[in-house]
Order: structure tokens, then C-alpha cells, then sequence
């Protein structure tokens, strides 16, 4: 019984209006990914300044220990490592986490791009959208004005691009 009422409530609704809650059920799915995103940005960047901190300690000779060997936590475990090897695993999670960074920050891009194609209204969106939708918009008007030749010359405090 409840299947034919389904059945029968997607024939009552217009097409137009069908195709409007798509719409919008593919604006809020964008949205929440782009949140989604920036979180996995602000986690990633916390990793990453962990590691540019231990590597400066490193660096000012502030770990000093008699033995070759130095205690690192990675995940759930202590793990006893020599000295070069640790160096070497935090450098290259550094340049592991500067990679995601970036792709998220692509990805964040390509997301809001999309966004606005769907929804031009900028009231109906997320705050913390429209501000990146505004930083966006902002430097494709410098670009084409030729303030900037490009988007690496622009970074913001949010690590946004």
C-alpha cells in the first residue's frame, strides 16, 4: 500500500519542482563536501605543523639525547627508531600532507565552481561557502584584470588559495 502511495506522490509532484529538489538535494550534497574538505584541510595543516615543529627541534639541536636512537609515537604505538630514520619518516609525511593539502584545496575549488553553476544565489549557501565563493570570485576579477598572473600569487589566512 505504502509503495503505491510513493508510487503516486512522485505523479502528484511537478516535473519542474521534481527537478528543483534535485537541484537543491546536489547544492547541500556540494556543500557539505566542501565542508567536509576544509575539515580535512585544518586537520591535515594541525599534522603538518606538529611535524614542522619536532623538524625545527631537530634543526636548533634542541633533542639531545646520549643515545642514537629516539622514541617516536606514530598512531597507537612508541616505536625506538635511529635518528636519520626518524628525520626521514616526518619529512616525508611533511611532504605527504602538502600533497592532500593541495588537492584538497583543488578539489575545494572545482566543488565551489561547480556550486555556483547550481545555485547562483549566494544567499541560500553555507557561510562559510559564500566566503570561500567570494574569495574565488575575487581572484578571477584580479586575474582578469591583471593584478595577478596567477592563483599561487594569492593565499589567504585560511590556507585557501
Amino acid at each position: 500500500m505504502s509503495m503505491n502511495y510513493l508510487g503516486n506522490a512522485e505523479n502528484i509532484i511537478s516535473a519542474d519542482m521534481q527537478e528543483t529538489m534535485k537541484r537543491l538535494v546536489k547544492i547541500e550534497k556540494l556543500a557539505e563536501e566542501i565542508m567536509n574538505l576544509k575539515q580535512e584541510m585544518i586537520e591535515y595543516d594541525r599534522k603538518r605543523n606538529h611535524n614542522r615543529e619536532c623538524l625545527g627541534a631537530f634543526r636548533r639541536g634542541e633533542i639531545k639525547q646520549q643515545s642514537s636512537k629516539l622514541w617516536i609515537s606514530y598512531g597507537d604505538n612508541m616505536i625506538r627508531l635511529p635518528r636519520k630514520n626518524l628525520l626521514a619518516i616526518v619529512e616525508g609525511d611533511q611532504v605527504k600532507l602538502n600533497k592532500l593539502i593541495d588537492g584538497n584545496r583543488v578539489e575545494i575549488k572545482k566543488k565551489i565552481k561547480e556550486l555556483i553553476e547550481l545555485s547562483p544565489n549566494i544567499t541560500e549557501m553555507d557561510p562559510y561557502v559564500v566566503k570561500l565563493v567570494l574569495k574565488q570570485d575575487k581572484l578571477i576579477n584580479k586575474q582578469k584584470l591583471g593584478v595577478i598572473q596567477s592563483e599561487s600569487d594569492e593565499e589567504d589566512s585560511d590556507g585557501i588559495k
